[in-house]
């Protein structure tokens, strides 16, 4: 049976071949139109799985009432001052938000007014109180420093320090951590070792330091081409081209790498 259904299509092909071979082509042409116009390639990984999923639709559901955390790319930076790490996050985060072609989104969650105006209210007592005391232990170089924010300003509150203790009216001892740090910050220019001189750290100590931490975070919610390999590729190599041209970054003072589910998937 399949043997002569076989030699019959063969001998109608041969007897009708011009209008088999047009027939053939204009199949390949449709099929060729269908697939352009019904079928894609997707490199979203969440369509793997069934909608149906309790999981799913759990994440799913995550996803919508909290879409700030979905498909993020964390810049964590650390140098080796805070406020060197502050000024690199800010400028990464001023580059990046002007992309609106890769970036739907960027924010700064360590920067936030809010914190900044009231962050002292998460202290507790004693942590409140030991920075009250050294921020009124420097009352004159700051208030030095704000009347002339210069070196000029600086030497001067050194000054009064010095004619302080030549009249004997003056305690150095809450000062000098900070105449150690100045002295230091000196010695490395003068060595030819120029470095920056933390006013977060003299003013806060190293145990409020070391509570906030040495890094900074830039969150970025890239724009992800799922027809592409790499859906996030073209806005991780953005972010990777901003940081290499960071003037901090390109002086080794700071260090800024990438990580989180976009820029994990993509490597």
């Amino acid at each position: 049976m399949l043997n002569r259904l076989i030699v019959g299509l063969a001998e109608f092909s041969r007897r009708r071949a011009l209008a088999v071979t047009l027939g053939g082509f204009l199949l390949a042409v449709l099929s060729a139109l269908y697939a352009v116009t019904h079928l894609e390639v997707s490199t979203d990984t969440d369509k793997m799985f069934s909608s149906s999923l309790p999981w799913r639709q759990q994440s799913d559901e995550l996803n919508r009432d909290f879409p700030q955390f979905s498909n993020l790319l964390v810049a964590v930076i650390d140098a080796r001052e805070p406020e060197q790490a502050d000024a690199t996050a800010a400028a990464l985060a001023d580059a990046l938000a002007k992309d609106h072609v890769h970036f739907n989104s960027v924010r700064r969650p360590d920067a936030s007014p809010f914190l900044r105006k009231e962050g002292l209210l998460f202290l507790d007592t004693k942590q409140l109180t030991d920075l009250m005391d050294r921020t009124i232990d420097a009352q004159p170089f700051l208030g030095q420093l704000v009347a002339d924010p210069t070196a000029r300003g600086l030497f001067s509150a050194l000054s009064l320090l010095g004619m302080g203790v030549t009249k004997g009216d003056v305690n150095l001892g809450p000062y000098l951590p900070s105449l150690e740090a100045f002295h230091q910050a000196m010695a490395d220019a003068l060595a030819g070792r120029p470095r920056p001189l933390s006013w977060q750290a003299l003013l806060g100590g190293d145990e409020l330091t070391d509570l906030a931490g040495k890094y900074s975070f830039v969150l970025v919610q890239p724009k992800l081409n799922f027809g592409a390999l790499e859906p996030g590729g073209d806005a991780t190599a953005v972010v990777r081209g901003i940081i290499k041209d960071l003037p901090v970054v390109q002086s080794g003072d700071a260090r800024v790498r990438i990580t989180d589910q976009v820029a994990l998937a993509d490597e």
